[in-house]
């Protein structure tokens, strides 16, 4: 009774495979009762089926604190980049600050940035970088990779500068691992990924 395959009505597999570029579905009915249908779904690996194939779900998937992202909506003029700046992401660990001064870690429009810090003797791996940089309507959304099995200690992270763009933190880290947002009013509660 209504055919939509790929916008035609015809479907073609591919002789090897099976595959097809025009997946879709057909609805039959009986002709005696044509209020008793059924649908049949054709997905574009050739599969056929009574059910239509469903998205996969973000929601069952384990997200925790080794991915985050977070946003920083300081606007304007956001995070300075120009080649005079000053302005450096901080980490601060229990018994070391390493600084990292943006401007030297640019790449592509982005900031990236990748490090083992040596705190007291415990090797910290960690990994920083921007999805998007001082969009004019969103900010900056950083993410931040921070493997447990590789890192043992508390971190708080900060964006600092002459003069100081943001007195406040960006996140903070315990030593397990969990995040919480920093106290910058401009950076907003971590989300795991």
């Amino acid at each position: 009774s209504v055919v939509d395959l790929g916008g035609g009505d015809e479907i073609v597999f591919d002789r090897v495979d099976g595959t097809t570029s025009q997946p879709g579905s057909i609805m039959v009915r009986l002709k005696s009762s044509p209020s008793q249908t059924r649908v049949i779904y054709i997905d574009a690996l050739g599969v056929i089926e009574a059910t239509s194939a469903t998205a996969p779900s973000d929601s069952a998937r384990i997200k925790d604190s080794r991915h985050v992202h977070f946003d920083y909506t300081l606007l304007p003029p956001g995070i300075d980049t120009s080649v005079t700046s000053t302005q450096k992401l901080v980490l601060i660990f229990p018994s070391i600050t390493q600084e990292i001064i943006i401007k030297d870690n640019i790449q592509a429009g982005q900031i990236v940035w990748e490090g083992d810090i040596d705190d007291g003797g415990e090797i910290q791996r960690i990994k920083i970088h921007t999805h998007r940089l001082n969009d004019v309507a969103l900010g900056t959304q950083f993410s931040v990779h921070r493997d447990r099995r590789f890192n043992t200690k508390s971190l708080t992270i900060d964006i600092d500068g002459v003069p100081d763009p943001d007195s406040g933190t960006l996140i903070q880290y315990d030593a397990s691992g969990n995040t919480t947002k920093g106290t910058s009013i401009y950076a907003s509660v971590p989300i795991w990924q």
